[in-house]
């Protein structure tokens, strides 16, 4: 199962939490807002799992989730 780590912007204000948190996943753009740093976008690899996970429950905005192809995870 592919999962991914999904960002709704217009909550997200570019704080950078979720950046150092995740930074397997996550690089800023040069506004300081998050941006996928490899490819495939977004994608979360089973070792990064649990920092994926706390970058979500630590989001201030609420602006990140998990979800697979389907579903949310949360």
């Amino acid at each position: 199962m592919t999962i991914r780590l999904s960002i709704d912007w217009t909550r997200c204000e570019a704080r950078g939490l979720c950046l150092e948190l995740l930074p397997e996943v996550l690089t800023a753009d040069d506004w300081d807002y998050p941006m996928a740093s490899s490819e495939p976008p977004l994608e979360v690899p089973a070792a990064v799992r649990e920092h994926a996970e706390a970058a979500v429950r630590e989001c201030p905005r609420l602006a990140l989730r998990l979800v697979t192809d389907r579903t949310a995870i949360q």
